[in-house]
């Protein structure tokens, strides 16, 4: 049992039912680190400006599944498989090989600094219990 309380998307006002929405727009469900986020909405509304496709949806796969964060990998494969022709075989060798990813070159800070807000969700999922199932 979750050790916070989250905004429900039924019960969302405010800016949790603007992200919420473009959520739902863009990749039709409401991801668990936003869910979490949700406590509070500055934050939240902070956070859905870095919730790239191309190159940060390719870094978050690579980090999940460095770190064994399953709901991550299956939700960001999923993703890019939807709003992308990527394969099942090809997701495999990126993430087997991460130089494979179909990538232009990118400021490492960058790419650093998301990896880290990776592994930073995957700890507060994991200490108020939201990792759980």
């Amino acid at each position: 049992m979750a050790l916070i309380q989250t905004v429900a998307m039924e019960d969302a006002e405010g800016k949790v039912k603007e992200v919420y929405g473009k959520l739902m727009e863009t990749v039709r469900v409401i991801p668990r680190p936003m869910l979490m986020m949700s406590v509070s909405p500055d934050l939240l509304a902070i956070q859905i400006q870095f919730l790239g496709f191309g190159l940060l949806a390719h870094i978050r796969l690579l980090v999940a599944d460095y770190i064994n964060y399953p709901y991550c990998v299956e939700f960001t494969s999923g993703l890019l498989q939807m709003l992308s022709d990527i394969t099942d075989e090809q997701l495999d060798t990126v993430k087997a090989d991460p130089a494979a990813a179909p990538l232009e070159d990118k400021d490492i800070f960058e790419v650093a600094h998301h990896g880290a807000d990776m592994v930073r969700h995957g700890t507060l999922l994991k200490a108020f219990k939201m990792a759980e199932d």
